[in-house]
């Protein structure tokens, strides 16, 4: 396989990573803000957004992956007899 059809299957990746992520990390910077002014706890907010922005990242990839590979029509690879 080549970069021809590895770059397409790539970019339907990342496209959909990047979109998501943004609108997510929006989100928990609205809601880390908003109890942030509740709570006055300033000081826990970065590491809060970094822990719940490092554990959302993980099912974006896999589910832009998926998409990927299902827009592209892969299917696994046969095994050899």
């Amino acid at each position: 396989m080549g970069y021809k059809e590895v770059l397409p299957i790539w970019w339907s990746m990342f496209w959909r990573m990047i979109t998501i992520n943004f609108i997510s990390n929006v989100i928990l910077r609205i809601i880390s803000a908003i109890l942030e002014d509740k709570l006055g706890h300033a000081d826990l907010t970065p590491i809060l957004e970094d822990i719940i922005g490092s554990l959302i990242i993980i099912p974006i990839g896999f589910w832009a992956l998926k998409e990927a590979i299902d827009k592209h029509g892969l299917q696994r690879p046969r095994e050899s007899e």
